[in-house]
């Protein structure tokens, strides 16, 4: 892959197989995520391992850094607030022990 930081497979791994269960649970694969907030070479490897470009991505960190679980929280408010909610979205998280995914859905 051409990242140079420790953990990467872990990383790779725990994302990718993440959004596999979600898309085997729910039946659907998301465009749209909505995620933690670190590195931008970090967030380019999860968007290569987990199919979706990076322009799909909500990124706030340039804005508030990385602020830990309230990523999810400031990034879900911008879309909300932007009422852009048109299609799925992927809800991803981790911390160096565990990874977790959630599908946010559109109004019906």
């Amino acid at each position: 892959m051409g990242y140079g930081f420790q953990g990467q497979g872990h990383y790779a791994h725990g994302y990718s197989s993440s959004l596999t269960a979600l898309k085997k649970r729910f039946g659907m694969a998301p465009d749209r995520v909505i995620i933690n907030q670190t590195a931008a070479m970090f967030l380019q490897m999860i968007a290569q391992v987990i199919g979706i470009p990076i322009e799909h991505f909500i990124l706030t960190g340039p804005e508030t850094g990385h602020v830990g679980s309230a990523d999810l929280l400031i990034g879900l408010d911008r879309l909300l607030k932007s009422g852009a909610i048109q299609e799925p979205h992927l809800l991803a998280s981790s911390t160096p022990y565990a990874f977790g995914a959630g599908l946010m859905m559109p109004p019906t």
